[in-house]
């Protein structure tokens, strides 16, 4: 067991103590800069350390699951009981990701893909802290997903920035924009482009442009225009969305100068990486 507790604490209420279950050290070093500087984290190998564990008092689990079958099958009981108070996620890696559809081991309320987890840690964080309710353990896909796509506190502070987005799919291309017209009103200004072969000279003419592209598909001209303009994208406040994104794929896409990797099915996600 490996215990890890900050020097100097800040004042919160109510103060947050994490333990994560089989998480890697990469894993550890990502979570770490999604919780506030005081939180206090304590990291089990498996579950049955963690439960038997007398005076743990977590009030946030995070169990990381990187495949099926890697729990014994009394554990989502387990750790229910002797947890009935706390914030319960378990991170889906790669090779999870059918749980929830096709099988059933967790309840699906825990359930959160590993690309999601940022914005699902920072509800979590609200649910502590009592501004927003949490979700039901035995809530449905609809609840969840009206739990995940609200905010406790919008905030009507987003500065004008000029934005040039890129999408080979003309309904994606209106979806953004209406993302971002719900997050920031007239606030931004977006210039939408969908061919490859005016998109060079579009960000050329306007260096200050944040850039979201659309790399699906990644293959084919989509990947080679992306080798050839890698200064046009590094030189910028780069996002890359995708509707699947594998730790190939995202080590591919950073390499090529984008800042960050989202998922188009985290909404939430895009508006935080973009007004960043």
């Amino acid at each position: 067991m490996l215990k890890l507790s900050p020097h100097s604490m800040l004042h919160s209420q109510p103060q947050v103590r994490v333990a994560t279950v089989a998480a890697s050290k990469n894993q550890i070093e990502r979570l770490t800069t999604s919780l506030p500087p005081a939180a206090e984290q304590t990291h089990y190998p498996g579950l049955e350390a963690l439960c038997d564990t007398a005076t743990e008092t977590a009030n946030l689990i995070l169990v990381f699951q990187s495949h099926q079958d890697q729990f014994p099958a009394e554990g989502p009981a387990r750790l229910r009981n002797r947890f009935p108070l706390a914030c319960l996620l378990v991170v889906l890696d790669e090779l999870s990701a059918a749980e929830g559809r096709n099988r059933s081991f967790w309840p699906v309320a825990w359930c959160v893909p590993d690309w999601k987890l940022q914005d699902r840690l920072a509800q979590e964080l609200e649910v502590l802290s009592g501004s927003r309710p949490a979700l039901a353990t035995t809530a449905d896909r609809d609840q969840i997903a009206g739990f995940e796509l609200s905010t406790a506190n919008r905030s009507c502070d987003v500065p004008t920035a000029p934005l040039i987005s890129f999408s080979a799919d003309p309904i994606w291309i209106e979806t953004l924009r209406q993302l971002l017209r719900e997050a920031a009103a007239d606030r931004i200004s977006v210039d939408a482009c969908s061919q490859l072969s005016s998109l060079q000279s579009r960000l050329q003419a306007s260096p200050a442009s944040k850039l979201v592209f659309d790399v699906d598909p990644l293959e084919g001209r989509i990947g080679e225009w992306l080798q050839e303009n890698r200064s046009l994208i590094a030189d910028r406040h780069s996002i890359a969305l995708s509707n699947w994104i594998t730790k190939e794929t995202q080590r591919k896409l950073m390499s090529a100068g984008f800042r960050a990797v989202v998922c188009k099915l985290n909404p939430l996600g895009i508006q935080r990486t973009i007004f960043e």
